[in-house]
């Protein structure tokens, strides 16, 4: 697990002087602590800088930027190969002298043998890397299956940048970056992007890579990038056995589980009463030697505080367990600094307790795993069933009715909303629902946090900021489960976790993401996951009744949010309001700042104005005024 930054173009040398080199580095420390590395080009035009988190070959053989044998690659590699003493005995590795046993140097090597195509195929972990060919001045940026690991890339200032986050853009000169309309709009309906709201900077997607050419004179062409993976939930039933299907989902999450226990340093897990961590955590302590650390972090609010049933848990699997409580207090001294850490807005709350349980278990272990990816990939979310519900109730309204009704609202939206308990947003969503009949934008309609045109200055359509799947899908839990894996998992969840654990210098893992499981799930029938009764995750419970009793799994599911409602009114209350004052003294092109003034004294007074309306706005705020103050935000 480490951090990496690249960069180039020409007469670097002279464009980044060594103390500056050293600046870039630095600011990915939190990364990588044990270790640093710098690769510099013969011919000046490409720097990778490495900073590692030592994990696997705690030695210098470990280090990064590190060289293939031949010399003709250069690879910096952020993440774990869990199956990499497997390709070690790879028919063409036998014999081979190893220099050390760091996945790292298995990668490389596996590279060298194979190529970009087969290499991606036959890995299975979590990762981001950069391979440079020294040879044919190629360089390829690439990244796992679901996007556990971050990787970016762009061109700014005539230099083609590269890296884990974008922090170091403020140690470059004259940084001018350019927002994203589409992705702004984006966000403030999601509460995420799918891109990065820079027009300047792109993300490598999930299961995909890049080639990027360098000419003799140090300057940049991209190939288009290549999706070498992609999830379908698309039900394949070929050569499987459904009647067996719960012990052989339980003999591949435990050898998935197995696999990514391999460490070289103090290991532990994250623990909510939840089924999918509980899940992780059982396997764990029947397969560890020693006894399991576990992590929760819980809430002064006990209406939202899960740790005393984690605690049950942790008691009856006997592990070494850790907890901590959230005091409004320390609420309120975490928000305004955990905004500087992320490259892009964020909305989720949850950044609060998964920031805190990553602090908790540093102190511990070096490694934490997770129960992320269950939600997605067995249909846990509640908005599964809220959609379902919605879409059944809406089907019998023939379409030209919901024309009229719609219609009608449009023309008495003020009396309806004065008559009701109707916010603004609530009646926004139920006339998208009722001008489309396709269940795909149904369910984007459930996902919004607020629709762009209730703050923004200028907005597009629906049409041109909501998320389009390449496929038609005829099952709606088939659609709800890849637009969450593919849009929600990866820039909320996972973006959130990496940032969070990554400050505290942690490793997490997530075993329900490995490729093993992924391809698992395209042979679970939905009915496994979901029944008619609302019962949810029915699989992962079945297997999960072999390790705990009836009444520690069969628990309404809470989540990790905070109790926004409250603490904005109270707790958060100043830092609500000097974000506002922000807004009225540096004039945003995109956010009304008398649209967001009139709603947020709307919410001081109980008026029906959703608590994740107001706090969308304010995260994108804390992020805007944080980036403001290092890099230029050019007006067009």
């Amino acid at each position: 697990m480490c951090g990496f930054i690249g960069i180039i173009g020409n007469d670097l040398k002279n464009i980044l002087p060594s103390e500056k080199t050293q600046k870039i580095s630095d600011s990915l420390k939190h990364r990588g602590p044990d270790a640093e590395g710098l690769y510099i080009s013969d011919d000046n035009f490409i720097i990778m800088m490495h900073r590692r988190l030592s994990i696997l070959d705690l030695s210098e053989k470990g280090h990064q930027p590190m060289s293939s044998q031949c010399g003709r690659f250069i690879i910096s590699f952020n993440g774990e190969i869990y199956n990499h003493q497997k390709l070690r005995n790879d028919k063409n590795l036998i014999g081979y002298k190893w220099k050390g046993t760091s996945d790292t140097e298995t990668l490389i090597r596996y590279f060298e043998i194979y190529g970009i195509d087969k290499t991606l195929e036959d890995i299975e972990g979590m990762f981001s890397f950069a391979i440079y060919d020294t040879q044919f001045n190629k360089l390829y940026l690439a990244r796992d299956r679901s996007g556990e690991k971050p990787l970016l890339y762009g061109t700014i200032n005539g230099l083609f940048i590269f890296g884990s986050e974008l922090s170091f853009l403020k140690i470059l000169p004259n940084v001018k970056l350019n927002l994203d309309e589409k992705y702004i709009n984006q966000y403030f309906f999601y509460g995420y992007t799918k891109e990065t709201p820079f027009k300047e900077i792109k993300k490598i997607q999930p299961g995909s890579y890049l080639e990027v050419l360098i000419n003799s004179e140090g300057s940049t062409s991209l190939k288009e990038p290549k999706q070498y993976w992609e999830f379908s939930a698309k039900l394949n039933l070929k050569k499987f056995d459904i009647d067996k299907i719960d012990q052989q989902f339980h003999k591949k999450i435990e050898n998935v589980i197995n696999k990514q226990m391999i460490s070289d340093v103090p290991i532990g897990a994250f623990l909510s009463s939840g089924v999918d961590s509980s899940l992780i955590v059982s396997i764990m302590s029947k397969l560890s030697e020693k006894k399991l650390k576990t992590f929760t972090v819980g809430f002064e609010n006990k209406k939202i505080d899960e740790t005393d049933e984690a605690k049950k848990i942790a008691k009856y699997l006997n592990t070494d367990h850790y907890e901590v409580h959230l005091s409004d207090k320390k609420i309120a001294e975490i928000i305004p600094n955990i905004f500087n850490y992320f490259d892009f807005p964020l909305s989720d709350p949850s950044i609060i307790p998964t920031y805190l349980v990553s602090y908790i278990a540093k102190n511990h272990v070096k490694v934490a795993l997770s129960g992320d990816g269950g939600d997605e990939l067995f249909l846990g979310y509640k908005r599964y069933l809220d959609a379902r519900n919605i879409r059944k109730k809406f089907s019998y309204i023939p379409k030209p009715l919901r024309s009229i009704l719609n219609l009608i609202i449009s023309h008495t939206s003020k009396k309806i909303i004065n008559l009701s308990n109707l916010s603004e947003n609530r009646l926004k969503k139920i006339q998208n629902i009722l001008d489309n009949n396709e269940f795909q934008n149904v369910y984007q309609n459930i996902l919004c946090k607020n629709f762009p045109e209730l703050i923004l200055k200028k907005y597009d359509t629906f049409e041109n900021y909501k998320i389009n799947l390449e496929k038609n899908h005829s099952n709606f839990y088939d659609y709800m489960s890849e637009f969450d894996f593919q849009n929600y998992l990866p820039n909320d969840i996972l973006f959130k976790l990496d940032i969070c654990s990554m400050r505290n210098s942690l490793e997490t893992r997530a075993p329900f993401l490995d490729k093993e499981i992924l391809e698992f799930v395209k042979k679970v029938p939905n009915n496994l996951k979901i029944d008619q009764k609302d019962n949810q995750k029915i699989l992962i419970k079945k297997v999960l009744s072999n390790y705990l009793p009836n009444q520690l799994i069969s628990k309404k599911k809470m989540g990790f949010g905070l109790h926004l409602n409250i603490l904005l009114k109270t707790s958060l209350l100043d830092w609500a309001e000097n974000l506002i004052e922000f807004l009225k003294q540096n004039e945003d092109e995109y956010i009304d700042y008398n649209l967001v003034k009139k709603y947020w004294e709307m919410f001081k007074k109980n008026e029906q104005i959703s608590e994740h309306f107001i706090w969308n706005a304010l995260s994108y705020l804390a992020w805007k005024k944080n980036w403001q103050n290092k890099v230029y935000f050019s007006d067009h």
